[in-house]
């Protein structure tokens, strides 16, 4: 089960492929089918798949076997109030670890589904960028179970923000679907205490203009400090990192230990720095400027610079995950729709991600690390 989850790269590649042969409506329902594999895949995970599986498990059976994360009757004095209600709702009603995987890897693929089923001009090649390029953020949303939560909840609260089409944010409270997403957005915060910034991050680009020189701009400067000066955001990322979370150094350290692993004898971040240096940049050059100063195109953006900031830090995809769910719905140019040969162009790109870069990410995965790799299923 070591190249399982490449499987299931290649197969989405192959749906991306059929897309433009069929039908919107065929189209969601390859891209329901793949959301629901995924949901499957996250519920049925055997416990040693992922580091913090195990403890999270442990954790839900209050059984009073302790993991690193205590249990609900004793847990982590850093957990957050939010997470703890849940947890102790949840466990009211069962107490099967499998289970609230499960019900959390539906939660979090229906977000996936209908965002991209309904911002995305091509849902099903922009979700194959976000997962090849990113890859490492379907290990966060599968290990990292508090902040999958946070996610999941934020997430149907920008659903139901999207639903009530309201243009301007004073007039949240004049409707009832703005209502219900502001108090989801705000209650998510309760849950992973990281969704804080990432709402105010979210709220700053709401407020900035962006045109296509900029964009240029901004893509260029940040590759430059990537190349050259990311280590010093690095340390400035995990230095804010340890007062949002209350975490201390020697946790950061720990936690660097389970999460990275290996990565970087791999060359994995550059191999990272290219494949989402020439995307960006093709998207930016097809994209009208219509498109450019739209909201999630500005999150897509913003995302591709937060990510070139703290590629190297330990944690960087608790903070970066949910802007890439977001952004990358924007990742592919609408003109793709009716030029089939920019179409068939980000799909050989798309190919050459899924062929080598992931594939020898997947070869080369340092097993003696605990990760979400291998895979097996809880029956296995």
């Amino acid at each position: 089960m070591h190249y399982f989850y490449w499987y299931l790269y290649l197969l989405l590649w192959f749906f991306a492929l059929l897309s433009p042969n069929i039908s919107v409506k065929a189209q969601e329902r390859l891209l329901g089918i793949y959301c629901a594999i995924w949901a499957f895949v996250f519920g049925f995970r055997r416990y040693d798949v992922g580091n913090d599986t195990l403890n999270y498990a442990l954790f839900f059976e209050n059984s009073g076997t302790t993991g690193f994360y205590g249990t609900i009757d004793n847990p982590d004095p850093s957990f957050e109030e939010g997470f703890m209600a849940l947890s102790k709702f949840m466990n009211f009603f069962t107490n099967s670890a499998t289970f609230i995987f499960l019900m959390i890897g539906i939660g979090v693929w229906t977000f996936i589904y209908y965002l991209y089923k309904n911002q995305s001009k091509t849902p099903i090649l922009s979700l194959l960028f976000m997962m090849t390029i990113t890859g490492r953020v379907f290990y966060t949303l599968e290990i990292a179970v508090r902040q999958t939560i946070s996610i999941i909840v934020f997430g149907f609260g920008i659903l139901f923000l999207l639903k009530s089409n309201i243009v301007h944010w004073y007039k949240i409270f004049h409707s009832k679907y703005a209502l219900i997403g502001f108090l989801l957005c705000m209650f998510s915060v309760t849950i992973h205490r990281t969704t804080g910034l990432l709402i105010l991050l979210l709220i700053f680009i709401y407020f900035v203009h962006l045109s296509k020189f900029i964009s240029y701009v901004l893509v260029g400067v940040f590759t430059i400090i990537a190349v050259f000066s990311a280590d010093y955001f690095t340390q400035l990322f995990d230095g804010v990192l340890l007062v949002i979370e209350g975490f201390s150094s020697e946790n950061v350290s720990v936690l660097g230990d389970r999460y990275l692993g290996d990565m970087e004898t791999m060359n994995y971040h550059k191999s990272a720095l290219v494949a989402w240096v020439i995307p960006t940049l093709l998207t930016i050059y097809l994209s009208p400027k219509s498109v450019i100063n739209t909201y999630f195109f500005k999150v897509f953006i913003f995302t591709f610079c937060l990510h070139q900031l703290m590629q190297f830090s330990t944690l960087h995809e608790r903070l970066l995950t949910p802007f890439i769910i977001l952004g990358f719905t924007y990742s592919i140019p609408e003109i793709c729709i009716k030029n089939r040969t920019i179409y068939n162009l980000y799909l050989l790109i798309a190919f050459y991600y899924v062929a080598y870069i992931d594939y020898k990410v997947f070869m080369n995965w340092p097993i003696k690390i605990d990760s979400a790799v291998p895979y097996y299923f809880i029956w296995q």
